[in-house]
């Protein structure tokens, strides 16, 4: 779940699958909540996801401010020993 004061935004994870980065939406649950699953990868090692959210009028409006924000999440995949 990603929360924001923003209802009218766009929001997405980016990370890796495989070896192809992808771009996944959430979906807007209203009153500014937004949610969205990933499978992580198998395959043991550090990754990252992204996490990012824009504001409707930052794409549609040219002339509309830029509105942002973005989170880093780093993890590590493990076996199990």
């Amino acid at each position: 779940m990603l929360f924001t004061n923003v209802t009218d935004g766009y929001a997405w994870l980016h990370a890796f699958w495989g070896i192809l980065f992808v771009r996944l939406p959430f979906q807007s649950q209203g009153d500014g909540v937004y949610t969205g699953t990933w499978n992580a990868q198998i395959i043991p090692g550090f990754r990252f996801a992204i996490f990012d959210f824009m504001t409707k009028n930052t794409l549609m409006d040219p002339v509309a401010p830029y509105d942002q924000n973005g989170w880093l999440l780093p993890y590590k995949i493990q076996t199990a020993e």
